[in-house]
């Protein structure tokens, strides 16, 4: 079996797509399109249980709570699912799993980001 780095394995899942599409919004600050890819890239359920506006305050005061997150460890890439280990510029990890729906366009059906230790 071949080894796939990190980077390529995300790259390559379609759940780690969606995943690296929002990070990379999240880390720049840029929450005019990090709202429209709220938008645009989560289930209309997902939508329906935590609307485009809340998700994006919860995304932003994250953001003002922790600074930019990078990949400290990964726990399972999948082509429909990554669960990863997120370190804080303060050095505080955070639980971070992602879920895309099987068919095209890989919608998010599930997103969850708490502090490492939470329940």
């Amino acid at each position: 079996m071949e080894y796939i780095d990190l980077k390529t394995a995300l790259a390559l899942s379609s759940a780690g797509k969606r995943f690296i599409a929002q990070m990379t919004l999240y880390n720049t600050g840029n929450f005019e399109r990090l709202a429209t890819f709220i938008a645009e890239s989560y289930t209309p359920e997902q939508l329906a249980e935590q609307s485009a506006a809340d998700r994006l305050a919860a995304l932003q005061q994250a953001h003002t709570e922790a600074g930019r997150l990078r990949v400290f460890h990964h726990v399972s890439v999948t082509d429909y699912r990554v669960v990863l280990l997120l370190q804080s510029e303060s050095g505080s990890l955070y639980y971070n799993r992602l879920k895309v729906d099987e068919e095209y366009p890989h919608l998010i059906t599930q997103y969850i980001h708490r502090p490492h230790g939470d329940k």
